[in-house]
């Protein structure tokens, strides 16, 4: 610490004679946090030493085997949704789900769009052959073949003998796979030959692969199928168990790997005989049953990687072992956030959920006794005792001890005969005011009947959820909520509700489709408050001086609806209050920060501004800084500031501006003392500046505040 502090001294005495201001208005800026870490992972692609793991989110690149990843996404549409990737001589293309195809030629730094006249841009996989591309693109599971020989820029179509569901190639020879057969073609796909001796006898591959010698198919109901002469005669390799779970191969000439989904997550075996026999790995991945087709890569340098629900897994002992190796790694789709004191808390699309004390430089699963993947966890709710989540069809969870253990809380909680027998309705969202916690419910596919539902299916729910005793017992109240139709049964079906929020002792939420429940008795009634309002669905609500607002999630490019409503106490009816704020893009969230409104909006457009703001709630401007083009969502508040989820790029944060260590909103000689204070006596710092952030003097954003933070503090303060 004293040679820190001399070191500061000297900084000081240099530094202190530069009368240079780095004038602006900012008060701070976003920062992607460090999670939570992992992203739904699909497919791998390898350029020269250069590993790509790609899927729902975009693309990440690693140049140490998978050990660290950074983001290599840039100029890919948001949540390009990548379903292949695959490396030429210089170049990598990505195909992904109905954003087209992209081409990368400087190792994934940009992107460019390669989908050129393929006539739809839903593309299921691309490769590489002898420099020529070739693409599988098509709608409805049937897909055309087309070949590329300028890299995109214009395609042609070629013929083949059915619709193939994977192409390959090895050794200059291109393979299609097909219900009857795989098809061999040795002229760039102008004729194809079957290739079925040893399959099945209606074969439905669905994936190919190769280990550098031999082929391989992986059959839908049959398991997997290796052939060493091309195609021409095929044998059954599949590892021990029951074949229609196979999920991905992927192998070398001495070891090959098959992934298997099980109840509990993914199997891995491995072979060092092409198939003969196998051995299981001792960890089992992250996953389930589900047969949606993941990638296994081994590399070169003998690094094994497996694409999870959950980001990439890697095997450092050549696949006996499997740990998460996703350092860099976020991509995920945050499904709820909320905050308090100084914890977030965060739900992903397949893991339970994450929480964070420290701003979002780490984050901890904290998934044990919660359901995750499609019945996992859509709302979250953080209180002073306890945390609370929504679930898709199995209640509501509730911890006590900050996320570590939850357990089922659904006392009073009704169950409905769905499509998996009993199970619950989805809990959307939760809001509190005291000790009464509110949890709204929606979601639920019931086979309706009588005057309104005609025999058919509708999506259901079962009202709001009241408890007095932090959720020990819920009470069910559906008092003034709209009775949209009956089931089967005779039952009333309630309107779904999607959020919901507390201000000044009245809950308000929102129903899915028609719009603003009011609540000022705690949750005991609820009054519909829709005059003013079209058919639409708030996703979420502020209050500014006195006056509600309501961001609208269900505006969109072919119905487009105001993004932000004001209701109007007076006339007792909801009013447009959208200038300057984009039509046609739905509103994920509005959140009140400093007296001003914030409101984040989806994007259309790689980059779109996504957040607006505005003192008054009547006009809107962009907000600076923004987050151009990021997939905004839903905001939460604790004492270190704004934090929002985003689909597919984590949580991030609104942060003390660096280098303002005096935090009055300007970059000036005024901030060198403080600066120094925080690298040499932080507690001194605190004493002094109580209502500032010390994070403030992390300028490099490395994570931590230090004297290698001096040089980009410099910078600052000399900018032009």
């Amino acid at each position: 610490m004293e040679r820190a502090s001399r070191f500061a001294r000297g900084f000081v005495a240099t530094v202190v004679l530069w009368p240079v201001v780095c004038s602006g208005a900012l008060a701070g800026q976003w920062r992607q946090t460090n999670g939570p870490a992992g992203l739904d992972a699909a497919v791998f692609g390898r350029l020269g030493s250069d590993v790509f793991v790609g899927g729902r989110a975009g693309v990440w690149r690693s140049n140490d085997g998978g050990v660290h990843w950074h983001l290599a996404s840039e100029g890919l549409p948001p949540n390009p949704n990548v379903r292949s990737l695959t490396a030429g001589a210089t170049e990598l293309y990505a195909a992904t789900r109905n954003q087209g195809l992209w081409r990368s030629a400087d190792a994934g730094q940009t992107w460019q769009d390669a989908t050129g006249n393929l006539p739809v841009p839903n593309v299921t996989e691309v490769i590489v052959v002898d420099g020529e591309v070739f693409v599988l693109s098509g709608l409805g599971g049937t897909n055309d073949l087309f070949r590329s020989a300028d890299a995109g820029v214009s395609w042609t179509p070629i013929e083949t003998p059915e619709s193939f569901t994977s192409i390959h190639a090895l050794d200059g020879t291109l393979f299609g796979a097909g219900f009857l057969a795989v098809y061999r073609s040795a002229d760039d796909g102008a004729t194809w030959i079957p290739q079925a001796a040893g399959l099945p006898l209606f074969a439905s591959v669905m994936q190919l692969a190769s280990d550098g010698l031999s082929l391989y198919a992986l059959t839908a109901l049959d398991g997997l199928f290796r052939s060493d002469n091309g195609g021409v005669d095929w044998v059954d390799v599949t590892p021990p168990t029951a074949p229609n779970t196979l999920i991905a191969f992927g192998g070398s000439p001495t070891r090959s790997f098959a992934t298997i989904g099980t109840p509990t997550g993914v199997a891995v075996f491995f072979t060092d005989n092409a198939g003969v026999t196998w051995e299981q790995s001792d960890d089992i991945l992250p996953g389930g049953s589900s047969n949606e087709r993941r990638a296994i890569s081994v590399g070169s340098d003998g690094s094994v990687l497996a694409a999870t629900a959950r980001g990439v897994s890697r095997s450092p002992d050549a696949g006996f072992t499997w740990n998460d190796s996703n350092d860099g790694l976020i991509g995920t789709q945050v499904l709820a956030i909320s905050a308090i004191a100084d914890s977030i808390v965060a739900a992903t699309a397949r893991v339970g959920a994450w929480i964070s004390h420290d701003r979002g430089a780490t984050w901890d699963i904290v998934d044990e006794g919660l359901p995750a993947g499609p019945a996992g966890v859509v709302g979250l709710l953080a209180t002073e005792g306890a945390l609370f989540a929504g679930t898709r069809s199995s209640g509501v969870f509730r911890s006590l001890d900050d996320g570590l253990t939850w357990d089922p809380v659904n006392s009073g909680i009704t169950t409905f005969n769905g499509s998996a027998g009993l199970q619950f309705h989805q809990v959307n969202d939760f809001a509190a005011m005291g000790n009464v916690v509110v949890g709204v419910s929606g979601g639920g596919i019931i086979s309706l009947g009588g005057e309104h539902g005609n025999g058919g299916f509708g999506t259901a729910a079962d009202g709001v959820f009241r408890s007095v005793n932090a959720g020990e017992t819920w009470q069910r109240v559906t008092s003034g909520i709209p009775v949209v139709a009956t089931s089967q049964i005779g039952t009333p079906v309630f309107e779904p509700i999607v959020t919901i929020d507390a201000f000044d002792g009245v809950f308000y939420a929102s129903m899915q489709s028609r719009g603003v429940l009011r609540s000022a008795d705690l949750g005991v009634s609820w009054t519909v408050v829709n005059v003013g309002l079209p058919r639409v669905s708030m996703s979420g609500f502020a209050m500014l001086d006195g006056e509600l607002f309501a961001a609208n999630g269900s505006s969109s490019p072919s119905q487009p609806t105001p993004t932000v409503y004001r209701f109007d106490t007076a006339a007792n009816r909801w009013q447009p209050s959208a200038a300057g704020l984009p039509t046609g893009r739905p509103a994920r969230d509005i959140v009140l920060l400093d007296e001003r409104l914030i409101v984040s909006v989806a994007p259309a457009a790689p980059n779109d501004e996504v957040l607006f703001v505005s003192s008054d709630g009547a006009t809107w401007n962009p907000l600076e800084p923004g987050l151009q083009g990021q997939p905004a969502g839903r905001f939460a508040r604790n004492v270190d500031g704004l934090f929002m989820a985003t689909s597919g790029r984590g949580v991030w944060a609104l942060g003390p501006l660096p280098a303002d260590t005096n935090c009055d909103g300007v970059i000036s000689v005024a901030d060198i003392n403080p600066f120094v204070l925080v690298l040499t006596d932080p507690v001194a710092y605190k004493a002094m500046f109580p209502d500032c952030d010390p994070a403030s003097a992390d300028v490099n954003g490395d994570g931590i505040a230090s004297v290698g933070d001096i040089g980009a503090f410099v910078a600052l303060l000399t900018a032009d």
